[in-house]
């Protein structure tokens, strides 16, 4: 039987500690936030956030990380650069 875990659980289990160990400290809020707006996204099925954003120093985006259920993530849902 697999094991089926919210998205909450996905975030706290297997994204926060790979962010962290990258050096990413969720508790700096200059460098991650989490759930932010993004312009753009429509309403469904994302809510029109993202679940982390990363900054460089100067404060521009470096990425967005949208956390899945493991079932139905891929290697390119985990990490999107933007341009």
């Amino acid at each position: 039987m697999t094991r089926k875990i919210s998205e909450e659980q996905t975030r706290k289990e297997m994204i926060d500690p790979q962010l962290e160990q990258a050096g990413w400290y969720l508790r700096d809020h200059s460098k991650v936030k989490i759930e932010i707006p993004v312009d753009g996204y429509d309403a469904e099925p994302f809510n029109g956030v993202t679940d982390y954003c990363l900054y460089r120093e100067n404060g521009e985006v470096l990425a967005a990380v949208e956390a899945k259920h493991p079932q139905i993530v891929s290697q390119f849902d985990v990490i999107k650069l933007i341009n």
